[in-house]
């Protein structure tokens, strides 16, 4: 049918609009579609959100750190050559890592034993494996001492049994 067929059986443009409306606002009660979309549009927000920022983060945070930059002291005169924020935190990262430091892991001015890379590499490794074998070491020690009773138990019983 077309428009003028339509409208010469009475039915003007306004009352299928009308009908169309009607009909939808009837379908979305029914079927409660409204939630349904918003809560896909969440989901898809949720989903997508995380990546889209971590990218522009990732965009700036990387343009910040490349951009040059020239060292400079308290009264803004150049004290070193041209490099950029990346360079800088990885010489500073580094030379932080190869500071000596204590078996408590502070410096002082003393001799210290090992560098802070390698202090926390073994405060890593230790704390790693007391987690994991720290329930191990506890059933060890109650079977040990069930044992240590158990034979205790026993020589107590033959003395008192061998007694006249």
């Amino acid at each position: 049918m077309n428009i003028e067929t339509l409208q010469a059986l009475g039915i003007t443009r306004e009352d299928i609009i009308d009908k169309a409306v009607e009909k939808l606002l009837n379908f979305y009660e029914e079927h409660d579609t409204l939630e349904t979309v918003q809560k896909i549009i969440r989901e898809h927000i949720a989903k997508n959100a995380t990546s889209v920022i971590n990218a522009a983060l990732e965009k700036v945070t990387s343009d910040i750190l490349d951009a040059p930059y020239t060292p400079v002291d308290n009264w803004g005169e150049p004290t070193g050559k041209q490099t950029t924020l990346r360079e800088m935190v990885k010489t500073i990262s580094l030379g932080w890592l190869d500071q000596k430091v204590t078996k408590e892991g502070k410096t002082d001015r003393y001799d210290k034993p090992w560098t802070r890379g390698e202090w926390l590499a073994y405060t890593a490794a230790e704390k790693a494996f007391n987690y994991e074998y720290k329930k191990e070491i506890e059933d060890t020690v109650i079977k040990a001492k069930e044992q240590i009773r158990t034979q205790v138990a026993k020589y107590v019983a033959e003395i008192i049994l061998k007694r006249p």
